[in-house]
């Protein structure tokens, strides 16, 4: 629950650390590869 509105001050110069960035890109990487594999070994992935 927000008790108070979110401020532009919040927000402004907020970034996401590079480490993060770094581990979705790693996890997207795993993601396609599994999907692949799948698909290789005659899985349904839909």
């Amino acid at each position: 629950m927000l008790l108070s509105e979110a401020r532009e001050r919040d927000f402004t110069g907020d970034t996401v650390p590079e480490d993060m960035i770094d581990a979705e890109r790693r996890l997207e990487r795993l993601s396609e590869e599994t999907i692949r594999d799948a698909e290789e070994a005659g899985l349904d992935t839909d």
